[in-house]
């Protein structure tokens, strides 16, 4: 009985090694460009504070911005979040961003 319950502690002992190391060492990091991150705090308002360059209109109207939106005041992030340009977000990043005709 002894020896099964050092055998077990062994290999929990191991499993979590081998585990930690494989966390710790990536042999083929993410090469993809990171993504900026804006703060808000308050919605939609706050959307005017985002630059126009973050956002990119796509063939259907809508406002696509090109990184996260982070919740100052708690713990939301949206990551690349899409506005038709009739909501109160859309109409926020249209009425900035939009070019003039």
């Amino acid at each position: 009985m002894m020896l099964r319950s050092v055998l077990i502690v062994l290999v929990i002992t191991v499993a979590h090694s081998a585990c930690t190391a494989a966390d710790e060492y990536d042999p083929q990091p993410d090469g993809r460009e990171p993504k900026p991150v804006y703060s808000v705090s308050s919605w939609p308002q706050d959307l005017a504070s985002v630059p126009c360059s973050a956002w990119k209109k796509d063939n259907l109207g809508a406002w696509a911005l090109k990184g996260t939106l982070n919740w100052e005041s708690g713990d939301l992030r949206i990551w690349s979040p899409t506005y038709q340009s009739t909501t109160a977000e859309g109409v926020i990043v249209e009425q900035k961003c939009a070019p003039t005709k």
